[in-house]
């Protein structure tokens, strides 16, 4: 099996549980906090437009939506 392959397996592997995982009350006060952060770093004005690529499973777009109204 490539490395390739392996990498592949693997995430195809942990992709039911990704969300599920992270969302863990344990886990979950850390993402909040890095997603935050996240979008803070962003510094959005509202007329952007967001490309999320390999963040994951989306999750952080509601954050991003969110960031644009409270502003």
């Amino acid at each position: 099996m490539s490395d390739q392959d392996k990498v592949s397996s693997r995430y195809d592997f942990w992709t039911p549980f990704y969300d599920i995982i992270d969302n863990i009350p344990v886990i979950s006060g850390l993402q909040k906090r890095w997603k935050r952060s996240a979008v803070k770093a962003l510094d959005l004005e509202g007329s952007e437009k967001i490309l999320d690529i390999g963040t994951g499973t989306g999750e952080i777009l509601p954050w991003i939506a969110e960031y644009l109204e409270d502003g």
